[in-house]
């Protein structure tokens, strides 16, 4: 088929593709060549697909996703593109990392640092509830009790001796041979404390070495000597053989343990605090980046009630600091209420937080936001990102295969039924006291549940979960039940005993009894899965429920059957039933579960959505090491965008089965199967529609379009997941950043709007990349100049227009029509951004949705900016906004047609490398 392909495909790549497919994805072949896109989906299918069993391949699935991806219909993210067919790295596969903090100090950190040195992004939060981990120490802190003396050595004849190590300018030493011993020779051999390491050329080595040092510090011994031997790490440049790409030298290992080394001295006998934490972290990274080859990507976030809150939102003023992470502030609907409510306790301080982030946001768009009320949703049960499960009340009842039985009953195991099939669940759990509300529905269901417990309910002719805080009156929410127990024949015939005569309407009813709860009887019929509607007739303060024929004719019918044991088929019964109120009932004790597979059950007759199904979460029997791999649908080019999600959501769950080298990570994985199906190009496909980019949140036709590609990933992996026997992924769907992958066909990112049509790029490159000498010598860029802030690297300047411009001309046929049509994100008010998101999040991503909201000068208003988010924020998982050229060396800076036109050396241009505001995103 490679053959074929190259014969009969031409590949439409962008013009930056061949350049990172060459620089960042192609491997060596066993001839001697260099693998060509065509070899690379074919090595990464085949790879893929061997994951699993051959009988977990559909017929001539490995063909249609060869095609699919050689035409970049659809690309798997980058980890994919590099590690997948390759059998010793694909426990590489992975995008998304999270670190989280444990009973042994060093875990966090040498777990951050394996993770980085694999080309992995990493998430940690530097929260103090997470942070005070130590379980010997009252309030959980950990302090340094231990003074380390750090001591180098290294042969006088390594290649890198006399090499600069990239030292502060504080920092007493410059390069490797200023940083050796005085004391102990090169030949010691750790004799004489037992202190010594001799560090092997590995990333396990390197790990080891820092593990080694984090555990001296608490090791309880007032003072000790650490001897750390480098002298077999490679020398800076040499070829890192099947992992790709180049050696940092002893050099980085150094200075890092160095500086670290430096820090938990100076915090001998004093609690550690979130900002060391993030410092330590900051060091790893910089070590990762220091081979040039490598970038870091580290999120840090922090809970916006710890009393160190300020200090983290001003933690980057300084750009040489913490400049290897992007940072957000976490809020919740707690910080919501603190913010609009004078009389909240905590309104002052919510206030100050919300204003001193948007001016930092305004000044060099950090930190942002991310909302854990809404990455909550769908979670696991007792995941924490500090904020509310969705829960019910005790006495709601449930569906299960002993019938319907209260909450309160079903502490331990039990069998949830919906849709009269069987799930198995672990039982409900108390989440304490929280907020209730009632659901009340026209014809008398009822519900008592939290706000953002969630409800099947039909809009615009779909399906789909609505938090109950969303509901207005006249929504359609989805009422199921079944008689599946033997035991609810005989309360189903209680009940027909008290049926009254027919109504002038056709259907039955009956009187209820005084003293009893209606609205419990009516729960009951639900159950039961027989349509009724509650009647209250004041005249005679009687209550009736009327109920319809049909459903009590197909509930008669399989109890006859059911009886003479002619078959044992269960009636089940659903319809529509309107909303007529949500009302605040006050505090009261709440439960919630999970239900495996189907992640719903039935209460009261409403469809509930449990909290079981990239916000990473931590269990409370299981800290949070989990992992999320990502792959995208091109929609500029997905000529049958359904079945690229569908086969996308297969390929995805594949790469779960993909050896991990952590077991901690292994476990994550094994319980959630997270997957991140995401999508590209969605302006290009908005324009070839005859879509502006500010129109898009009010299109009926993009909504209804993102939700059927959002069912087609989830009911394709429940699909799949129940054929192999496995969890169901807990998340699905996802618009993520996409680094590099956008710039192979040269389409827009995720959801991004187009920068602009002409712009500057700046590509970075390592000095050690012989792609650097290439673009040199071919003359065609505008400027070059060193890094800022990143050691041996070369930023190339390009003037551009975008590639997207030249495709949209060749489909619609009018150059000045097309710009009419194509907004650039300048054209955008922030609003249209936010839209835009909403939109996203709402129909399609149950993970989060990435998006930068670039702001131009005219809209850096502190006001304007504060009354969008709280208008759109309490509905997001995240924002994060940009000023235009606020940070030197940006990836773009946009210029007007003009400006392009007058240039000498314009070129035709993809769209933008995905760099994250910091410059701090993985390469692959």
């Amino acid at each position: 088929m490679v053959q074929q392909a190259r014969q009969s495909i031409p590949l439409n790549l962008g013009p930056l593709g061949e350049t990172v497919i060459r620089r960042t994805y192609a491997r060596a072949k066993q001839d001697g060549g260099i693998e060509d896109w065509y070899d690379i989906c074919a090595r990464v299918v085949n790879g893929n697909c061997s994951l699993v069993d051959s009988r977990f391949i559909e017929p001539e699935e490995p063909q249609k996703l060869f095609h699919l991806m050689v035409t970049m219909q659809i690309i798997p993210a980058g980890r994919h593109l590099w590690a997948t067919g390759i059998h010793k790295y694909r426990q590489f596969v992975n995008n998304c990392f999270v670190a989280d903090f444990t009973d042994e100090f060093h875990k966090h950190f040498t777990y951050t640092f394996l993770r980085l040195m694999e080309g992995g992004g990493v998430g940690a939060n530097y929260s103090d509830r997470f942070i005070h981990s130590n379980p010997n120490q009252v309030n959980g802190y950990w302090v340094p009790d231990t003074v380390v003396n750090l001591h180098f050595l290294c042969s006088p004849n390594h290649q890198d001796i006399d090499r600069p190590v990239g030292a502060e300018s504080d920092e007493p030493f410059r390069t490797l041979r200023d940083m050796l011993s005085t004391r102990y020779p090169v030949d010691y051999d750790g004799a004489e404390n037992g202190n010594y390491l001799r560090v092997d050329d590995s990333r396990e080595g390197w790990a080891e070495a820092l593990e080694k040092l984090l555990q001296l510090h608490l090791s309880g011994r007032g003072e000790v000597d650490f001897v750390v031997d480098v002298g077999n790490v490679r020398p800076y440049g040499a070829e890192l053989k099947g992992f790709g790409g180049k050696a940092s030298g002893p050099g980085a290992l150094m200075v890092m343990l160095y500086r670290i080394n430096r820090l938990l001295n100076s915090r001998t006998g004093t609690p550690l605090s979130s900002l060391d934490y993030m410092e330590i972290d900051h060091y790893i990274a910089q070590a990762v980046i220091a081979g040039g080859t490598r970038r870091s990507a580290r999120m840090s976030m922090k809970w916006w009630t710890d009393k160190d809150i300020f200090e983290f939102i001003h933690c980057k003023r300084d750009f040489r600091l913490h400049w290897t992470t992007n940072i957000s502030v976490v809020v919740d609907d707690e910080f919501f209420r603190a913010v609009r409510n004078r009389k909240h306790p905590l309104h002052g301080w919510a206030n100050r937080v919300l204003d001193e982030v948007i001016e930092g946001m305004l000044t060099n768009g950090e930190p942002g936001f991310i909302n854990a009320s809404q990455c909550e949703v769908d979670e696991a049960p007792g995941a924490t990102f500090y904020s509310t499960n969705p829960c019910v009340t005790e006495n709601t009842l449930v569906l299960t295969d002993r019938g319907m039985v209260p909450v309160k009953e079903l502490r331990d195991e039990f069998t949830a039924v919906y849709n009269g099939e069987f799930f198995h669940s672990s039982g409900f759990f108390s989440t304490g006291k929280k907020p209730v509300y009632e659901v009340l529905t026209v014809q008398g269901s009822r519900l008592e549940a939290t706000a953002d417990h969630r409800l099947l309910v039909e809009r615009d002719g779909t399906k789909q979960w609505v938090p109950i805080s969303d509901l207005k009156p006249g929504d359609s929410v989805v009422i199921q039940g079944a008689i599946v127990a033997d035991d609810e024949f005989d309360s189903l015939q209680d009940m027909l005993s008290l049926l009254g005569s027919e109504s002038s309407d056709g259907t039955e009813f009956i009187w209820l009894p005084d003293k009893v709860d209606p609205y419990r009887w009516k729960a009951h019929l639900n159950m039961l899965g027989i349509k009724s509607v509650l009647v209250y007739r004041p005249s005679l303060d009687t209550w009736s429920l009327r109920i319809d024929k049909q459903y009590m004719r197909q509930a008669r019918q399989a109890m006859r059957l059911r009886r003479l044991n002619r078959t044992s088929k269960k009636h089940r019964g659903e319809w529509l039933e309107q909303v007529q109120q949500v009302s605040p009932l006050g505090e009261m004790e709440v439960y919630d579960c999970t239900v495996e597979g189907a992640h719903c059950y039935v209460s009261n007759g409403f469809v509930s959505h449990n909290c079981g199904e990239i916000a990473m979460m931590r269990y409370p029997d299981m800290r949070s090491f989990d992992v999320c791999c990502l792959g995208h649908v091109n929609l500029a080019f997905a000529e049958d965008p359904v079945e690229c999600f569908r086969l996308m959501s297969r390929f995805l769950l594949r790469a779960t089965f993909a050896e991990l080298s952590d077991e901690l990570t292994r476990q994550n994985v094994q319980r959630n199967r997270r997957i991140g199906v995401g999508f590209l190009g969605f302006h290009e496909w908005l324009v070839k529609h005859g879509i502006r980019y500010s129109e898009a949140s009010s299109s009926p036709w993009v909504a209804r379009q993102l939700r059927k590609f959002r069912e087609v990933v989830r009911e394709e992996a429940r699909r799949y997941a129940r054929q192999m026997r496995i969890a169901e992924p807990i998340k699905c769907t996802t618009v993520a950043p996409t680094g590099t992958i956008n710039n192979i066909p040269g389409v827009t990112s995720g959801i991004q709007p187009l920068y602009s049509p002409f712009y500057i790029r700046r590509v970075r490159y390592s000095n050690s990349d012989t792609e650097l000498q290439r673009v040199l010598e071919r003359g065609d860029y505008h400027h070059v100049e060193s890094a800022i802030n990143e050691p041996n690297t070369t930023v190339v300047s390009y003037v551009c227009r975008d590639i997207t411009v030249d495709r949209l001309v060749s489909h619609l046929g009018d150059y000045e029509q097309v710009l009419s049509l194509l907004e650039s994100q300048f054209d955008l008010d922030v609003s249209d951004f936010l839209r835009v998101q909403e939109l996203v999040q709402r129909e399609y991503a149950d993970n989060a949705v990435s998006i930068t909201i670039n702001i131009s000068a005219e809209e850096q208003r502190a006001d304007r900016i504060r009354e969008l988010l709280l208008l759109y924020l309490p509905r997001l998982k995240g924002v994060t906004m940009f000023p235009e050229s606020s940070r030197p060396q940006s990836p773009l800076e946009r210029i007007s047609r003009e400006q392009y036109e007058l240039s000498a050396t314009r070129v035709q241009n993809a769209s933008y490398e995905e760099d994250c505001s910091t410059g701090a995103c993985p390469v692959k």
